[in-house]
C-alpha cells in the first residue's frame, strides 16, 4: 500500500508544518505572508514524500567479469531445476479494497463539491450589476452577503449604506487576492486527504489569513471602530456557503482582536525562512536512501604457475578469469593472455574475502608482469537459501513472459524495490526482452519496508514474451552489480513451453 504510506508521510509533513505556523507564525500581522506560507507549506508537504537522493555507502568489493578474446575455460555448474510453486486459491484482497473504500469516498468529497459549485453558478446567470470589478448579485435567501471570486451576493435590505460601501470594500480585497482560489484548492486538498485531520486545521487557518487581511485594508479607509462594529451586527449568522467567502466568517471574537493588534517588527519576516531547515529535515526523514558503494579492491597477489584447481564452493557457480599484462616483447604493447583455471581463498558469492589469486596460465609463453585480474561467478542462482531473492517460476501467456519471485528479508530494516529498466535475456540469440509491469513489488523511488528478518513478499514481473524457441534466460536489473535482481542462465521449465 505505497499510496497509503505516502498519505502518511504527507499527514506528518503538514503536521510539522503547521505546527509551527501555531507556534510561531499566527500571531503576527504579516497576513499575506502567512496566507503564501499556508500554501506553500501544503504544497511542499505533498512533494516531499517524493523526493529521493541515493547516498553510497561503501560495501565490500564484488569484482566484475571482464570478457576478452582467446579461449577461457568456463568451468560450468550445474543448476538445480527452478522450483515450480502450486497456484494458490486468490484470497480476497483487503489492501485493495481499502484503497477502492478510499478512492470511493474521495470521488463523493469532490462531486459534492462540484454540487456545491454549481449552486453558485445558477445564480451566476441572474442579473448584475458591476461596480469596481465586482459583480454584484441581489439575493434574499439562501447564502447571502458573501463573494465567489468578483461575484458578490448581497442583500440590500439587511444593509444601510454606509454598511453596504464598508461590505462592498470587504469583498473587493478577497476578489482582488483571489482568495476564492485559495477555496477551491483547500476543497480539492480536504477532498483527497480526508483522513488527514491537519488539513481541517490548515483550512481554517487559511480562512483567517483572508479575512485578517481584508479586515485590515478595508478597516485602513472607514476606520477600525466602524468596522469593528459592522463586523459585530452581522455576526448572527446566515446560511454558510462552503466556497464563498462570508462576511461574519471566522470568530468574530478572534478577528476583531487582530484588528487591534499592533503591527508585527518587520525583523519578526526572518520567522519564515525557518520553513527551508524544516522542509529539509522531513527530505533526510524520508527523502534519503543508503545504497551500496563498491570499494576499490586490494591488490591482488598472482603467481606465475601454480596447479589447476576447480572451485569447489557451492555458494558460488565457477569462475571466469581473465588478466591483462604486460609483454616487454612487444615493445611495451599490452597484451591479453587466458587463465585456465583460478582458485581464491575464502570466496564467498560475488566477493573476495582474501586477496589471493593463484592462476595457471593458459597461452603465458614467459614470465610476464600481472596488471589485472577479475573473478565473477557464472552462476548466482541460489533457490533454495533462506534469505535473499528467488525465482519461484516462469510462465507465459498470450502476451507476456511471466517470472514469480520470492524475497526474504535478511534484517528488519531490509527493504526491497525494482528498477523498471529491469529485462530479459534470452541466452540464443541475446535479444531483450523488456519490462512491462510488475505486481507486488514498488517501483523505484518507492520500496517496500520490510519489520522483522524472514518477512517474506512475493511479486511477479511481466516482459515481453520469450519465444518458445528459447531455453534459457538472464534475468538482468542492473548488469553487474550484486544490489540488483540480476540471475544468469535461468532455464525455462518444460511446463513454460507448454503453455500457449
Amino acid at each position: 500500500m505505497e499510496w497509503f504510506a505516502y498519505l502518511l508521510k504527507v499527514s506528518a509533513c503538514t503536521a510539522l508544518f503547521f505546527g509551527f505556523y501555531l507556534l510561531i507564525l499566527r500571531q503576527l500581522t504579516f497576513f499575506r505572508i502567512n496566507r503564501i506560507y499556508l500554501l506553500a507549506s501544503l504544497l511542499l508537504s505533498c512533494v516531499i514524500p517524493m523526493v529521493h537522493i541515493s547516498i553510497k555507502k561503501a560495501v565490500p568489493f564484488a569484482p566484475v567479469a571482464t570478457v576478452v578474446p582467446g579461449e577461457p575455460v568456463i568451468l560450468k555448474k550445474t543448476m538445480p531445476p527452478v522450483p515450480q510453486v502450486p497456484e494458490q486459491v486468490k484470497q480476497f484482497d483487503w489492501q485493495a479494497a481499502a484503497g477502492y473504500l478510499y478512492m470511493a469516498i474521495v470521488l463523493t468529497l469532490l462531486l459534492l463539491s462540484v454540487w456545491r459549485l454549481l449552486r453558485i453558478l445558477k445564480y451566476v446567470k441572474h442579473p448584475v450589476r458591476t461596480g469596481n470589478g465586482l459583480r454584484l448579485i441581489s439575493k434574499r435567501t439562501g447564502f447571502t452577503n458573501c463573494s465567489f471570486f468578483n461575484y458578490v451576493f448581497v442583500d440590500e435590505s439587511t444593509l444601510s449604506n454606509a454598511e453596504l460601501e464598508l461590505f462592498l470594500k470587504h469583498e473587493e480585497v478577497h476578489a482582488k487576492q483571489f482568495h476564492s482560489a485559495d477555496k477551491m484548492l483547500m476543497i480539492l486538498a480536504k477532498a483527497i486527504m480526508w483522513m488527514n485531520p491537519v488539513i481541517y486545521l490548515y483550512d481554517k487557518a487559511l480562512t483567517q489569513a483572508h479575512e485578517y487581511e481584508a479586515d485590515a485594508i478595508t478597516s485602513q479607509h472607514f476606520g477600525k471602530e466602524s468596522y469593528a462594529r459592522l463586523i459585530l451586527n452581522r455576526a448572527i449568522g446566515a446560511p454558510k456557503m462552503a466556497l464563498a467567502h462570508q462576511f461574519a466568517e471566522s470568530p468574530v471574537k478572534e478577528r476583531i482582536k487582530m484588528l487591534f493588534t499592533p503591527k508585527s517588527n518587520k525583523m519578526k519576516q526572518l520567522s519564515y525562512a525557518f520553513i527551508l531547515p524544516i522542509g529539509a529535515g522531513l527530505i533526510a526523514l524520508f527523502g534519503i536512501q543508503f545504497v551500496a558503494a563498491q570499494q576499490t579492491p586490494l591488490p591482488l597477489k598472482t603467481t606465475k604457475k601454480a596447479t589447476a584447481v576447480t572451485i569447489t564452493d557451492k555458494e558460488v557457480g565457477a569462475p571466469r578469469a581473465t588478466t591483462t599484462s604486460t609483454d616487454k616483447t612487444k615493445a611495451g604493447n599490452h597484451t591479453r593472455i587466458v587463465a585456465d583455471t583460478v582458485i581464491v581463498d575464502d570466496l564467498v558469492p560475488g566477493n573476495i574475502a582474501q586477496g589471493t589469486v593463484d592462476v595457471n596460465w593458459k597461452n603465458a609463453p614467459r614470465a610476464v608482469t600481472i596488471q589485472h585480474v577479475s573473478v565473477v561467478d557464472e552462476t548466482v542462482i541460489r533457490p533454495d537459501e533462506n534469505t535473499g531473492c528467488r525465482i519461484t517460476g516462469i510462465d507465459n501467456d498470450a502476451k507476456y513472459t511471466i517470472v514469480s519471485f520470492e524475497y526474504t528479508a535478511a534484517h528488519e530494516n531490509d527493504w526491497a524495490l525494482l528498477n523498471k529498466e529491469i529485462y530479459l535475456q534470452a541466452n540464443d540469440d541475446m535479444k531483450h526482452f523488456q519490462y512491462v509491469k510488475s505486481e507486488g513489488i514498488p517501483l523505484a523511488p518507492y520500496r517496500h519496508n520490510f519489520t522483522r528478518p524472514g518477512e517474506k513478499i512475493a511479486f511477479k514481473i511481466y516482459f515481453e514474451k520469450v519465444p518458445l524457441t528459447a531455453k534459457s534466460i538472464d534475468v538482468i536489473e542492473r548488469a553487474g552489480r550484486s544490489d540488483f535482481f540480476n540471475f544468469y542462465g535461468v532455464p525455462l521449465p518444460a511446463s513454460y513451453f507448454a503453455q500457449q
